[in-house]
This record gives C-alpha cells, sequence and structure tokens, in this order.
C-alpha cells in the first residue's frame, strides 16, 4: 500500500518496526493480564482462609496503584 506513494526502502522499515512494536505490546499485555490473575488468586486465597483485613487492604493498594 505505501509502496507506490513512498520508496521500498522506507516502507520495508515501517513494517518491520510495526512487527516489532506490536511483538512487544503483547509481551506488555501478557505481563499485565498474568499479574491481574495472580492478585486474584492470591485475593480468594486470602478470603478463603478468613484473612479478610489483609485482602481489604490488598485491594485498597491495587485500586491506588490503577489510578
Amino acid at each position: 500500500m505505501l509502496d507506490g506513494i513512498l520508496t521500498r526502502g522506507f516502507s520495508s522499515k515501517c513494517k518491520s518496526l510495526v512487527k516489532a512494536t506490536r511483538t512487544r505490546i503483547e509481551v506488555v499485555r501478557r505481563r499485565a493480564e498474568s499479574k491481574q490473575r495472580f492478585w486474584k488468586e492470591d485475593l480468594a486465597k486470602l478470603l478463603d482462609n478468613g484473612l479478610d483485613i489483609n485482602a481489604y487492604g490488598r485491594v485498597s493498594v491495587s485500586i491506588q496503584i490503577q489510578f
């Protein structure tokens, strides 16, 4: 698509940079999802063990981090 407008060198550079950036975004997204999964499992374990105060404290910390 860009080959007609711009030179071939520029187009191939853009395509390779976009591919690398897309890969990096996927890695960051997976890392964030795994952290969230860990937090949920950890909170569930705390609630199962009757440590409600600790669970509420962690939830408040995670909310502060997000905002």
